[in-house]
């Protein structure tokens, strides 16, 4: 059994100023193709700076103070805090995953190895053939890509779901 003993209550006005609203990340999406620009904003106004870190380690006033948009080249995970001077708001982290672009044959290699892998990868090429147009059970499609437009079925692709927001 807990119980607290408190000197006065507590209004809505003191727990809203104990409370900093963690800042957000631009772009949303977390996949990109060369580069990124990653902008970090709060829109607590009572935040005085913001903090970030790109080794995976939480923030504190003592990291990197943001001061405008960077640039990302690989995968990383940025973290980020705001400040008023007296207390920081809970930690946020966003992972930004650069895609490798991958030919149709380089995919079917890939397939073909007997190494297992989880990573993700951008496939460029054409659909030669859709076989299967939407699968309402899986929300995708199944379609042959080739890496020419009269190259053939040289990859087939089951169960694909296509990422529209991979950041160019």
């Amino acid at each position: 059994m807990l119980s607290l003993s408190l000197s006065k209550p507590l209004s809505a006005e003191d727990i809203i100023t104990d409370y900093l609203t963690p800042p957000t990340f631009i772009p949303s999406a977390g996949t990109y193709e060369k580069e990124v620009k990653v902008t970090i904003k709060s829109f607590d106004p009572t935040v005085f700076a913001i903090y970030y870190t790109l080794d995976g380690s939480d923030p504190t006033d003592a990291s990197t103070e943001y001061t405008a948009p960077f640039t990302i080249t690989e995968t990383t995970t940025v973290k980020a805090i705001a400040y008023d001077g007296q207390k920081s708001s809970d930690v946020v982290e966003k992972t930004f995953v650069k895609m490798q672009i991958l030919t149709c044959a380089e995919a079917v290699a890939l397939c073909t190895s007997s190494t297992p892998t989880t990573e993700q990868y951008i496939i460029r090429g054409y659909v030669s053939e859709m076989i299967e147009a939407f699968n309402a059970q899986y929300g995708n499609i199944t379609f042959w890509m080739a890496d020419t437009k009269d190259g053939g079925q040289v990859l087939q692709a089951f169960r694909v779901k296509p990422v529209s927001e991979v950041e160019k």
